[in-house]
């Protein structure tokens, strides 16, 4: 990932310094800092604001760091790699690729507001893909066909090792997957926690939790549970929480 010249402050190496994160792949950037503003419509809708993009990353950057378990590309800003690098990826790396489309559907107006617009060549992001993830919205911008989610897997997920994971906010989530000659289906209630919820990151700590279980040889029933889990303590707090506070929350929770 790009990190602006402005940016790269005591915060961020704090946090590295008390994770198990490299920053090996940050590359800092010659520019400001890109940065978001979300403005709270209602519940979990809102309205989101971009602004300063990053260029998109290449294969060159991408490449020293493929020899790992597992692969997460996450579309933060939408174009933060090309479809053609990710073919590359896919070329070279046989390993599991996770995609969360996230802002490759959407588009940024000219005042920096954000709204939905379906990609072109999604079915080609898909194909490239082993487990991929999107939360409602997103798979409405796709679904223009009103397509089940069992129909759009049928369409789209020719190859039988593809999951989605659909996550649906405040009701869960929906998994569906190809296993035993048929295909299967997982849907999981939201886990629910004292105080307001707050979505913002629970996507991406849904799918910390479901690569986590999958790494540690869970049944995929039960990575999805502790994705849902996971989620659940994200949505918990607002903004980002203190990491020795988080970990503690974890740990009561049994997850470690």
């Amino acid at each position: 990932m790009f990190i602006g010249s402005n940016a790269k402050s005591s915060y961020l190496d704090s946090f590295l310094a008390s994770t198990n994160i490299s920053d090996a792949g940050i590359i800092t950037i010659n520019q400001k800092n890109s940065s978001a503003t979300l403005k709270i419509l209602s519940g979990s809708k809102r309205q989101e604001f971009f602004y300063d993009a990053f260029p998109p990353l290449s294969m060159e950057m991408i490449k020293p760091y493929l020899n790992c378990d597992l692969l997460i590309i996450n579309m933060v800003s939408g174009w933060d790699i090309h479809l053609d690098t990710l073919r590359s990826i896919r070329s070279v790396y046989d390993g599991i690729i996770c995609l969360d489309l996230h802002s490759l559907v959407t588009k940024v107006n000219a005042d920096g507001s954000r709204t939905a617009q379906k990609p072109d060549e999604f079915e080609n992001w898909i194909q490239m893909a082993d487990i991929i993830q999107m939360n409602e919205n997103e798979f409405n911008t796709l679904n223009s066909s009103n397509l089940s989610l069992q129909e759009f897997f049928l369409n789209y997920c020719i190859s039988k090792k593809k999951l989605i994971n659909l996550t649906l906010s405040e009701k869960g989530s929906n998994t569906i997957y190809f296993s035993d000659w048929k295909i299967q289906n997982i849907n999981h209630k939201a886990e629910t926690f004292a105080g307001e919820f707050e979505s913002t990151g629970c996507g991406d700590a849904f799918m910390a939790g479901f690569v986590y279980g999958l790494l540690t040889n869970h049944t995929k029933k039960n990575c999805v549970k502790l994705a849902n889990r996971i989620a659940a303590i994200n949505g918990y707090y607002k903004g980002l929480p203190d990491l020795y506070e988080l970990k503690l929350k974890l740990k009561t929770e049994c997850i470690t």
